[in-house]
């Protein structure tokens, strides 16, 4: 075997884009021995994506795309090689517009990023290498497409693939009239909905519950569909925590604790568990009364609630992503990952041991920020998504492989 990358990363989206993205920042305020080191990771790293072209799927997304959009081009440092595309893109976009094109965001930002990613590696960016399997050895890691053909090998491996959403078995008797919310939330034909009577029905109220419900009530797509319908997003009670600044939160009088839910370095509420923009506008409406179309219902759980599924129109399941992990086999075992990361590492789900050299980003990642990176004191929770991305987990990852003292693989 001849010497191969110290680095793979699957996936060009939103996700990997944002390693990339990370790792920019740090050369540009490196010097010295430590930029010496992260110009040979970049020169080191190679990006397996399966579809034709990168950018991944957030610019499928027929909401207010400038909500998670605007938050990935906001990690961008100066002088960097995305700095550019960071300022054409956040003077392009109208925060305040209230449906922003997906042909806009695609062009304005996810097509300039992924080609400026392919500027950066060249041909160690490829496209329709979908990988099916990885196999660790004592050699590093290899990944293998369906057809079995070695694809890329290297002593570390980031996964970034996206996440998703199996429908819960609770649903599973109404699965007729159900959609998740990723699948809603890229929809472009109403009549592929459910078109029975009834109510709309949201299963958690999570930030994607609320866009989903912010997509019904604002996109003219679909007007029609939700005429005379009512949205009702069932949550387990407990508070539902929104980002804000600390004036915003004394305005509105939301419930929180000061200093334990005030992130020190950005001085907002709820950084990490908090609805925000379009989802954070919805709730604020609904609980001020000037939203009477949506209803919030606590419910003890979903097997509980089967008269409310049993008379719904269209039931739209919004309860987080699952990961989406290719198959790992260790020394000719099969192995389970499991989803939980301290730093973006990944477990062997039975043994609960790091994986030297694996590491995962993204949605279906639940990361569980360490205390620096974490905002609020009082979040115990995990992050799943692009909010932290590539703020926290990013560089901490890019930390791990640098300090990793692996020979380079040879044969």
């Amino acid at each position: 075997m001849s010497v191969v990358y110290d680095c793979q990363i699957i996936g060009a989206g939103a996700a990997g884009i944002s390693l990339m993205i990370a790792l920019e920042n740090q050369i540009a305020s490196a010097s010295g021995v430590d930029k010496e080191k992260l110009l040979s990771l970049q020169n080191s790293c190679v990006i397996l994506e399966g579809q034709a072209q990168g950018g991944g799927q957030l610019g499928h997304y027929r909401i207010n795309a400038n909500t998670d959009a605007a938050e990935m081009v906001s990690g961008i440092a100066d002088n960097t090689a995305f700095s550019s595309i960071r300022d054409a893109y956040l003077k392009s976009i109208d925060p305040e517009q209230p449906l922003i094109s997906l042909t806009q965001v695609n062009t304005s930002m996810l097509q300039p990023l992924a080609d400026k990613v392919r500027e950066l590696l060249a041909e160690r960016l490829r496209f329709n290498s979908s990988v099916a399997y990885i196999r660790k050895d004592a050699y590093g890691f290899h990944s293998f497409n369906q057809g079995d053909e070695l694809l890329a090998s290297s002593q570390h491996v980031v996964i970034a693939c996206g996440g998703s959403e199996p429908l819960l078995d609770e649903l599973r008797a109404f699965e007729h009239k159900s959609i998740v919310a990723s699948d809603f939330l890229q929809l472009d034909d109403p009549a592929k909905l459910s078109q029975r009577d009834g109510d709309i029905v949201i299963v958690g109220a999570s930030h994607s519950g609320f866009s989903c419900a912010w997509r019904l009530l604002n996109d003219p797509l679909l007007a029609n569909f939700c005429r005379g319908r009512q949205i009702q997003i069932c949550h387990r009670g407990g508070l539902i925590k929104i980002r804000a600044t600390r004036e915003f939160a004394a305005l509105k009088q939301m419930v929180y604790q000061d200093p334990e839910d005030v992130c020190p370095d950005t001085e907002l509420v709820y950084r990490h568990a908090g609805l925000r923009k379009d989802a954070k506008q919805l709730y604020m409406d609904i609980k001020q009364q000037r939203e009477s179309r949506v209803e919030l219902i606590n419910i003890i759980s979903v097997d509980k609630a089967h008269a409310m599924l049993d008379s719904a129109g269209l039931i739209i399941q919004s309860c987080g992503f699952s990961s989406n992990f290719p198959a790992l086999f260790i020394d000719g075992q099969a192995t389970n990952l499991s989803p939980q990361s301290q730093q973006g590492e990944l477990s062997d789900a039975q043994s609960e041991k790091i994986i030297e050299g694996l590491f995962a980003i993204g949605l279906g990642v639940q990361v569980t920020p360490a205390f620096d990176y974490r905002g609020e004191a009082s979040f115990d929770g995990a992050v799943n998504g692009l909010q932290i991305y590539p703020l926290s987990a990013a560089p901490l990852i890019i930390s791990k492989i640098l300090q990793c003292d692996a020979q380079p693989m040879c044969g």
